[in-house]
Parts: C-alpha cells; sequence; structure tokens
C-alpha cells in the first residue's frame, strides 16, 4: 500500500517572450511517459535513477514493482525531497505516488526488507520540457541564498491573487514549496554547501516552469508589478547558480 534595473527588467521581459502567448488563461499539456531504465532491481542502500527527458513538471508517477522473495520498503524522491514511502508485497500491484513539480529524474531509495524489482514507471509529465542540465557544485553564501529564496517565496505569494487555481496550483505553489525548502535548507547549518545549491537549483527549475503564466501576468495591469518582481528574482537566482 502507499502511505503516503530598468534595462535588467525589460531584458528578463522579452527573455520570457513577452509576445509568445495571447489565451487569457496559461494552458499547460500532460501526458503520461514511460521511463526509461526499468525493468531494474534494487537491493538494500541502492539508488535508481529514471530521468525525465531534460526537465519537465510531473504531477504524478505510477509504477508497478514487487519484492522478490519477500516484502519490502522504498522511498521515491524527486529534487532531493521524499514524496512517498512505498511498501511493496511479494506481488505485482500498481502504486500512485504524487510528484507535483519540475523535475530532471525521479529516485527510488532502497529502504528495506528483500530485492525490489520496479517493473515499470510512467510520469504524467507536461509536454513541455527544458535542456538544461543543472548547476551542480557547491553554494558557500547561505545569506544569499536566505534571500533569494524568501525572495521567491513572496513573489510567488504576491501573484496568487492574479491566478487561477488551476494557475496557482501548476505554477505558483511548486516555487512557494521549493522556496521554502530552500530557506530552510540554508539557514540550517548541518546542510552541506552542495544540498544547499542543489536546493536553489530545484528553485530555479519551478521559476523556470512558470514562464507562461509570467508571460500571460505581463499583459494585466494589475498583476505586472508583481510579475516583473517574479522575474527579477528568477533573473537573480539564475545569475547566482552560474
Amino acid at each position: 500500500m502507499f502511505h503516503c534595473k530598468s534595462n535588467f527588467l525589460l531584458g528578463a521581459v522579452f527573455a520570457f517572450g513577452l509576445g509568445a502567448q495571447s489565451s487569457a488563461m496559461a494552458q499547460e499539456a500532460f501526458e503520461w511517459r514511460s521511463l526509461n531504465g526499468v525493468p531494474a532491481q534494487m537491493s538494500s542502500g541502492q539508488t535508481l535513477r529514471l530521468n525525465v527527458d531534460g526537465w519537465r513538471h510531473v504531477k504524478q508517477i505510477r509504477l508497478s514493482a514487487y519484492g522478490i522473495g519477500g516484502e519490502a520498503l522504498f522511498e521515491v524522491r524527486a529534487n532531493g525531497e521524499t514524496k512517498g514511502t512505498v511498501h511493496v508485497p511479494s506481488q505485482d500491484p500498481d502504486y500512485i505516488v504524487t510528484i507535483a513539480e519540475s523535475v530532471r529524474e525521479i529516485e527510488f531509495v532502497h529502504v528495506s526488507g528483500a530485492r525490489i524489482q520496479v517493473q515499470s514507471v510512467q510520469a504524467l509529465a507536461s509536454t513541455r520540457s527544458g535542456d538544461d542540465s543543472g548547476h551542480p557544485g557547491f553554494f558557500d553564501d547561505r545569506d544569499l541564498a536566505s534571500e533569494l529564496s524568501h525572495a521567491a517565496i513572496e513573489a510567488s505569494t504576491k501573484l496568487f491573487p492574479f491566478s487561477t487555481e488551476a494557475e496557482k496550483q501548476t505554477y505558483l505553489v511548486p516555487v512557494r514549496m521549493a522556496g521554502g525548502r530552500a530557506y530552510a535548507i540554508s539557514q540550517s547549518r548541518n546542510d552541506t554547501s552542495t544540498r544547499v545549491r542543489e536546493s536553489l537549483d530545484a528553485l530555479l527549475l519551478q521559476m523556470k516552469f512558470a514562464s507562461p503564466f509570467i508571460e500571460q501576468s505581463l499583459r494585466n495591469d494589475a498583476a505586472f508589478d508583481a510579475a516583473v518582481e517574479f522575474l527579477s528574482v528568477k533573473e537573480r537566482l539564475e545569475a547566482a547558480l552560474e
């Protein structure tokens, strides 16, 4: 079972493609995609990583797995965060795990029990994707990390009144959640500078995916200032990670 600066800002506006969209509401297409790399097996302590072909927003995954000769437990992770813990019997049932953010890969981490056979994994993912490879390495400026992540939380929250419920859940809530995680990690002295950078990179992914909604908001007089603030934070974050 599942337990589950004017020239700078003007450049940012055009970088998002101001003339690309004309619809009154940002639309996003999703489809079920089979992930490569399975069938595969995992033993105790092993991690299985499946990429989603660039980066995409993944609503949920559907997987088929079982324990070989007994029961087992594994975690499903995305952007370093545990999205669900799956207990598999020695049969072959299907499981649904909610992801609800933009990711480059899905991880399955064996926790305990028998060897696990992962038969298949499908992701309900956006048809739109990005192809950047991320920003590996370290990020030692924890004050800047805290400032940027907090600014992302505020910028996304200010856009809530100008969004439909679907737009809020698809584009803005993932930014606020990733910003919250990045802020908490940057404030913690127990997390490494690598973990800080990973959390900021995950935040940047969510902000990039929100581009159709931001483009639309730039055409809305009432939402314009909030949209420009969002763009400013996104550009500062991207520059800090370069």
